[in-house]
């Protein structure tokens, strides 16, 4: 399994999820972004993977040592940002987000009556689990936090 480190501060193979996935499309196979340090990880979409297996998929998850530790922006996260309709949105079958501190709030400049999917997914055998929505909502007008999937 190939693996790369996600570190927002800096330090690892990658500071954003979306470069973590961009550097990996086309490359397809057993691939794993382990989160960990400070700061905003950013938003995903995981799309054109290759040669993706219920025994050969992306995996996307915290450092299981600092799940319990990065609550309320003191680790790693994922923010969500106005433009995106979701924070990961998964078209790659077989995908695993795991143990991944999404913050969901409206300090993106958020505009009134915001709804976030905070994950999406449109593939086929795709585990989303284990993963904390901090949400900080202060926005006039409805706010819906929520898991979709296909």
């Amino acid at each position: 399994m190939a693996s790369s480190s996600i570190i927002p501060s800096g330090g690892g193979s990658y500071t954003t999820w979306a470069a973590w996935e961009t550097a990996k499309d086309g490359v397809g196979g057993q691939q794993e972004a382990e989160l960990s340090g400070t700061g905003d990880a950013g938003p995903c979409t995981m799309d054109d993977w290759v040669n993706v297996t219920s025994a050969n998929y992306p995996i996307m998850e915290s450092a299981k040592a600092s799940r319990s530790a990065s609550v309320g922006r003191a680790g790693a996260y994922s923010n969500g940002v106005d433009t995106e309709a979701q924070v990961f949105l998964i078209n790659v079958p077989y995908t695993r987000v795991e143990g991944i501190q999404v913050y969901a709030n409206d300090d993106q400049g958020g505009s009134t009556g915001v709804t976030t999917n905070i994950v999406k997914v449109t593939a086929d055998n795709v585990r989303v689990e284990c993963n904390m929505v901090v949400a900080n909502n202060s926005i006039t007008g409805a706010a819906i936090y929520y898991l979709v999937s296909n």
